[in-house]
């Protein structure tokens, strides 16, 4: 990612979410992405595959995978590399599944849609990723409501894993979830990332779970990088005024 801007216009005036950030994601890495409330770390991150509100837009930079610029593709074209290259795993579970659609019925969606696979073989495919994470198969046929906080977010964990894909963004994946049920999860991504060979970008005010899952951090201020380095370098001598109050 080189130089990438994010602004969201409003009826104030222009503000410039994301201004001028620019990072590497290496093969089987684990980046993680901090700072406050604001500070542009989820909007950076969708700013990838342009999932972004109707005021906002990426208006430069490059977005590069695999040598393929995705900021220059279409909204059609870009439809290609969503779920199946890159996978977000959405912050408030509970929020992000359809209340009234079973479990299995929305891992399984992804399959079809993106990879064309006939229903029956997308659903059993639904009930193997859902086993991966933790959730007994016939949890598929549960609502969203009858699962807990912690069984909710990793059926979204199934969900962005539903077609394979390269990298895997969770925003947040960890919030208002307790302390033994976070602990749970951020295994079950390392777990993941080791058994899959994903890359991963993980997004969070919480240094601690940087510190737990991740090869590199990059801080993050007012729409720019505060600072960047090795998970163990930065925390052992933060450099950035910035990093050392965080």
């Amino acid at each position: 990612v080189e130089n990438l801007r994010t602004y969201f216009t409003l009826s104030s005036g222009i503000v410039k979410a994301v201004d001028g950030v620019s990072f590497e994601l290496h093969d089987g890495e684990a980046l993680g992405i901090a700072g406050e409330s604001g500070c542009g770390k989820t909007t950076t991150a969708l700013s990838l595959l342009r999932l972004l509100p109707a005021n906002a837009k990426v208006v430069s930079g490059s977005v590069k995978l695999f040598g393929i610029d995705l900021a220059t593709k279409s909204e059609n074209a870009l439809r290609r590399y969503r779920w199946r290259e890159i996978s977000v795993i959405f912050q408030g579970a509970m929020n992000a599944l359809n209340p009234v659609r079973r479990v299995g019925d929305q891992v399984a969606e992804p399959i079809i849609e993106r990879l064309g696979v006939p229903k029956a073989e997308a659903n059993r495919r639904a009930r193997e990723l859902l086993e991966l994470v933790g959730i007994a198969r016939d949890r598929a046929a549960d609502y969203p409501h009858q699962l807990s906080g912690g069984m909710r977010q990793r059926a979204m964990i199934a969900m962005a894993l539903a077609c394979d894909p390269a990298i895997l963004i969770g925003d947040e994946p960890t919030t208002a979830l307790d302390v033994m049920v976070q602990a749970q999860i951020l295994e079950l991504l390392e777990r993941l990332r080791e058994q899959l060979g994903l890359s991963l970008i993980l997004i969070t005010h919480d240094l601690s779970v940087i510190a737990e899952t991740c090869d590199r951090v990059m801080v993050m201020y007012a729409g720019r990088v505060a600072e960047e380095g090795p998970v163990r370098t930065v925390f052992s001598g933060p450099r950035h005024p910035y990093t050392q109050m965080l």
